[in-house]
């Protein structure tokens, strides 16, 4: 069953990819032709797909580096690779971010049309830092610092220091958790969950009431799965897939995801378990060395001086791809709900019972 779907998916994205190099031959986009016509006849070291976009990696010819190509055949798929596309123009068009455009992949041919869209792209590496971590000799910890250090980067290069006013928080807290409890399914303590989940919406708001945040550029879904590294040495070199970044976003929200996914492989959980994880260590109930440590990284994600505590810090990152994720699964012919609750019950349960004051408390001058 995998062989067929993936020899479906390789026929269609080669179908795709020709349609894609006659239609660029034939218009504006002429130079971008041979590029799509030599990736439809490639070999393909990588391909993902589904019914509604694929990603394919080949290495270049003649060249160093990875050919990336990203086809998209629905509306909402298409608009995320314009989307990408854009960001990454945008950033390589800001001379303050010129250290850190090595990071970027470079888009070396991008269209959308009424057949969907594709992106090409140039990418050092092929190996992520997640996949890293089965080579030998990899370090979970050097890989998760050497990620967090090329995001702290980022940061010094286009933070800055805003007053949390009230589309802030709409943005932050009220938008990304009413996303999430209106997708809540229909289940046996589903209004408990969902009062619990208003009132931590509640707290929250009220702690950022008045506060300062840093925001700058933010990717949206850093973690070891979007960062690459050189096979060699593990120094990062990339980082890929930029669909949900902002020029205005929460710098802190970055590592802090990094740090909850790695938290949650590492203890056989997830993002929302390790956020459970970490309200306990917060409240004084858990001194474990792995969630102790990763606290310690996240204090240094969201400083006492710039305005927000570490745990507030957490709330927005987990309310941010709680919301993420929900949007990504209402495309699935899946109904969401029952999967939403599975991934996110425990974030719920665990802030059920705690004092919820823990979200309110005043960040350290």
């Amino acid at each position: 069953m995998v062989g067929r779907a993936y020899a479906t998916g390789a026929a269609r994205l080669r179908r795709e990819l020709k349609a894609h190099a006659a239609s660029a031959a034939a218009g504006q986009a002429a130079g971008t032709a041979p590029h799509l016509a030599w990736l439809a006849d490639a070999r393909w070291e990588t391909l993902v797909t589904n019914s509604r976009a694929a990603v394919a990696l080949t290495p270049w010819v003649g060249g160093e580096g990875w050919a990336v190509i990203k086809v998209a055949t629905d509306g909402a798929s298409s608009r995320d690779l314009v989307t990408e596309a854009q960001r990454i123009d945008q950033m390589r068009a800001e001379a303050s971010l010129e250290p850190w455009w090595d990071f970027l992949p470079r888009v070396v041919a991008q269209r959308a049309g009424a057949r969907g869209s594709f992106t090409l792209v140039a990418s050092p590496s092929r190996l992520t830092a997640l996949a890293a971590l089965n080579a030998p000799g990899g370090s979970p910890d050097a890989l998760l610092d050497g990620a967090l250090e090329a995001m702290a980067t980022l940061r010094r290069l286009s933070s800055r220091v805003v007053g949390i006013d009230d589309d802030l928080i709409r943005r932050t807290v009220a938008e990304p958790f009413e996303l999430v409890g209106r997708s809540w399914p229909e289940m046996p303590h589903a209004r408990a969950d969902l009062a619990a989940l208003e009132r931590v919406s509640a707290a929250l708001a009220r702690g950022l009431s008045r506060r300062s945040a840093v925001v700058g550029w933010t990717h949206g879904d850093y973690w070891l799965d979007n960062v690459l590294v050189d096979p060699r040495s593990s120094r990062v070199v990339g980082v890929i897939d930029w669909g949900g970044s902002s020029p205005h976003g929460l710098v802190g929200t970055d590592p802090t995801l990094a740090v909850l996914a790695e938290l949650g492989r590492r203890t056989g959980g997830d993002v929302s378990a390790a956020v459970a994880r970490l309200v306990a260590v917060a409240a004084g109930g858990f001194s474990a060395t792995e969630e102790r440590s990763m606290a310690d990284r996240l204090v240094e994600a969201w400083p006492p001086s710039q305005g927000l505590t570490w745990l507030q810090g957490v709330m927005l990152t987990w309310a941010a791809h709680a919301a993420h994720l929900v949007t990504k699964r209402s495309r699935s012919p899946l109904a969401p709900g029952h999967w939403v609750h599975r991934r996110f019950t425990p974030v719920v349960r665990a802030l059920a019972d705690e004092d919820l004051s823990l979200f309110e408390a005043p960040a350290r001058p």
